[in-house]
């Protein structure tokens, strides 16, 4: 699925830190300038988004924690990807 979102993307697990700083800082590592965060875990990275149709849904449905964020950061959820710019 996450490749739906963000074709050819890298993956990385962090299941003790995971953030979106930390996502954020392994991506820029990497060159690519778009990263989504999924599952409480997962971080995918990648140059761009799909370019077909995607569903933005509600931040609510994105609700598992993020293990490294602060208590109100989430990193998606199960079939959510939460999407960002690496800055």
């Amino acid at each position: 699925e996450s490749g739906l979102v963000l074709p050819g993307s890298e993956t990385a697990w962090f299941p003790e830190t995971n953030s979106a700083s930390t996502c954020s800082k392994h991506c820029a590592g990497l060159g690519l300038q778009i990263f989504g965060l999924k599952n409480g875990l997962e971080c995918y990275c990648g140059r761009s988004l799909h370019r077909g149709q995607l569903e933005k849904v509600d931040n609510v449905e994105c609700s598992l924690k993020c293990p490294g964020g602060s208590p109100s950061e989430s990193c998606g959820a199960r079939n959510r990807i939460q999407v960002y710019k690496v800055q």
